[in-house]
């Protein structure tokens, strides 16, 4: 099975499906061209890697454009990367592994802890 991103005219993902192996015949451009057959010539489709997470394979294989695709995903073809909506103004892209960073390094103590924009540090949660 493989996995491809349907990305709209902004570069955002809107869906990800499914294709069998049959349909893709292990060729991106195959399994374009089938999805296009489906969903229609004026589509665009990029592959996304379900196993691949941060530019890394969670298998140990080789990552495939540093991210798996979620809707709302943006896609940076400069990039050749899947990178996911930026959650805080304060973050910044890791350029690396296509994920956002916060300012401040999250405490590793076992306790939980929330991200605070206003101060832009991570405040515990406390119930």
């Amino acid at each position: 099975m493989a996995h491809y991103a349907e990305i709209d005219d902004n570069s955002i993902v809107i869906k990800v499906v499914v294709v069998d192996d049959i349909d893709e015949g292990g060729s991106e451009v195959k399994g374009v061209a089938y999805l296009k057959s489906v969903f229609g010539e004026d589509t665009e489709w990029k592959k996304t890697s379900y196993n691949t997470v941060a530019n890394s394979h969670r298998d140990g294989g080789i990552p495939f454009r540093k991210n798996y695709a979620g809707t709302g995903f943006y896609w940076d073809e400069a990039k050749n990367a899947f990178i996911s909506e930026q959650p805080y103004p304060s973050w910044e892209l890791d350029n690396t592994t296509c994920t956002w960073k916060a300012p401040a390094v999250k405490p590793n103590d076992g306790d939980s802890y929330l991200w605070d924009e206003d101060s832009t540090t991570w405040v515990a949660n406390t119930p």
